[in-house]
């Protein structure tokens, strides 16, 4: 097997860095598309266009040389079998874009199901964790096509079969759709490497609701039955959460993304079913508890296709929408596992 040689680059800066809201867009109908791309050309960024902050921690897998998100607590799918293996691999970062720049190519999206990246564009992907990709909450990401420099890492391809990206140096491979992946009519992708090859990094997600792309994990605004301080399900908030790693790939905690040190905190004991969910920090406006490493502490437990129920460790009781209300402000609180739409998320990983 061919190992990927990570090269480190410099990353590409633009005037105006702009942060990208999830772009959700239904999948096309349609068969397979060929990715239209320069082939052998510098990446090239016009002036003015807007972009965002790379977004880190995606990984080569050694097992079927595809390239996926490594920071999700669910885990990924690999079509040679089990999560994918990135021992080895080099720390790459993606470009997200509100529009495609020119001489790199949009439309790429993360597959909430496997963790990996394809075209979006085609609807007739295949996913190693069953039937198609599932692009719905993705950010829509941007691949560079030039040819090889001393400063980036070449050789990475679109696989017709699957859509999925893949390193195309190794002489083996394995694709959902049977086989090897298939590098036909490909252009020759280029990624940054950063920082790598290094451990995962903590992450920035939103957390959706079941109820709605538009239903999101928040922060109260002090209108409802409880203070600011408190967690919320909110409409149309662009509410972001930064995922600390406790003991990766499983344990984590929750914080505001603009202020770290504010984090999720589970405050009552276990006999308690019904307890407020409350940022906890020793800041103005939030109530500092006691120091309980338990209380901070979560983990998913995978309900299919991309759901999650987030648990956390001390009592055993998941995140739930109070009462099943989809109003905006409705107290997120404590409650045992009864399979109610209320209790399942989608955590999107975000720029």
């Amino acid at each position: 097997m061919r190992m990927p040689v990570a090269q480190f680059v410099v990353l590409v800066h633009v005037d105006a860095l702009a942060i990208a809201l999830a772009r959700l867009a239904s999948v096309s109908g349609g068969g397979a598309k060929v990715p239209e791309c320069r082939k052998g050309t510098a990446v090239r960024l016009d002036r003015g266009t807007r972009m965002t902050t790379t977004q880190n921690n995606w990984r080569w897998c050694r097992k079927c040389q595809a390239l996926h998100y490594a920071a999700h607590p669910l885990g990924s799918v690999c079509p040679a079998g089990g999560g994918h293996d990135a021992a080895g691999s080099g720390h790459y970062s993606l470009f997200t874009v509100a529009s495609p720049p020119a001489n790199a190519q949009g439309n790429w999206r993360w597959c909430a199901k496997c963790q990996g990246v394809f075209y979006g564009e085609a609807a007739a992907s295949v996913c190693p964790a069953g039937g198609q990709h599932d692009r719905w909450w993705s950010l829509e990401y941007a691949m560079p096509t030039a040819a090889p420099t001393p400063q980036s890492q070449s050789d990475w391809r679109w696989c017709r079969k699957c859509q999925g990206l893949f390193y195309g140096g190794s002489p083996t491979s394995v694709c959902p759709a049977g086989g090897a992946h298939s590098k036909e009519g490909s252009g020759n992708y280029v990624l940054s490497v950063a920082d790598g090859p290094g451990s995962v990094q903590n992450a920035l997600f939103r957390i959706v609701s079941a109820y709605g792309p538009t239903w999101v994990l928040g922060e109260s605004d002090g209108r409802t039955m409880y203070t600011a301080g408190h967690v919320a399900l909110r409409a149309n908030h662009d509410h972001k959460w930064l995922l600390k790693w406790v003991s990766y790939p499983t344990t984590f905690k929750l914080a505001r993304a603009a202020s770290a040190h504010i984090e999720l905190y589970w405050p009552f004991s276990s006999a308690v079913d019904y307890a407020p969910l409350i940022l906890n920090a020793k800041s103005p406006g939030y109530e500092a508890f006691p120091d309980n490493p338990d209380s901070l502490h979560f983990e998913v437990d995978p309900l299919g296709d991309g759901w999650v129920a987030i648990n956390n460790r001390s009592h055993s009781k998941v995140l739930d929408v109070w009462r099943a209300e989809a109003r905006d402000g409705c107290p997120v609180i404590a409650w045992p596992w009864n399979e109610g739409t209320n209790q399942r998320w989608r955590m999107v990983p975000v720029a």
